[in-house]
């Protein structure tokens, strides 16, 4: 701020923290958005993850088991079998890999909005004129809300578009 009266740039610094306290609430719940998809993110993850092992042992271990004989190889070849059905069903009907990778995205997704305005704060922060130091940050404020408004849309679409309605008889 050059040479700029210390109690004029005092004043300044005073009006843009009024600015940024104003704005703080609506910066937090982004914020909050952000860290409820990666908190959200991690069941599925874990499920897919375990699901998918489940279904490689047991889909390996057929051949090991067919191989040998013992008594009631019968049944433990068909409890393997209903197993990897079962597993390969629950992976299908949630979704697991798909939630995952949407939550993971829209968290990224609101990181990144979350970085740009906290730039576009330092560079209002950084003009000497209140008045479009106040503007940028407002601006920069609302835009984060719109696009973050889309990001959590997007993913609530994403979700819907998952899941498979069972279809009419013709």
């Amino acid at each position: 701020m050059g040479n700029m009266d210390p109690a004029l740039h005092h004043h300044i610094d005073n009006e843009l923290a009024a600015v940024l306290e104003e704005v703080r609430p609506f910066v937090e719940k982004v914020n909050r958005s952000r860290q409820g998809y990666e908190t959200r993110a991690k069941r599925p993850r874990i499920a897919f993850r375990a699901i998918g092992v489940v279904v490689i042992l047991l889909s390996l271990s057929i051949p090991l088991i067919a191989a040998f004989q013992f008594s009631k190889k019968d049944i433990v070849l068909t409890l393997s079998a209903v197993l990897i059905a079962i597993a390969t069903s629950l992976n299908s009907f949630f979704k697991w890999e798909q939630t995952w990778q949407a939550f993971r995205k829209s968290e990224f997704a609101l990181d990144h909005l979350l970085t740009v305005w906290d730039l576009r704060r330092v560079e209002a922060m950084l003009d000497p004129d209140p008045i479009k130091a106040r503007e940028k940050i407002l601006t920069a404020t609302a835009q984060l809300i719109e696009e973050a408004n889309k990001v959590s849309g997007s993913e609530t679409q994403q979700f819907f578009d998952r899941i498979e309605w069972p279809k009419e008889k013709k």
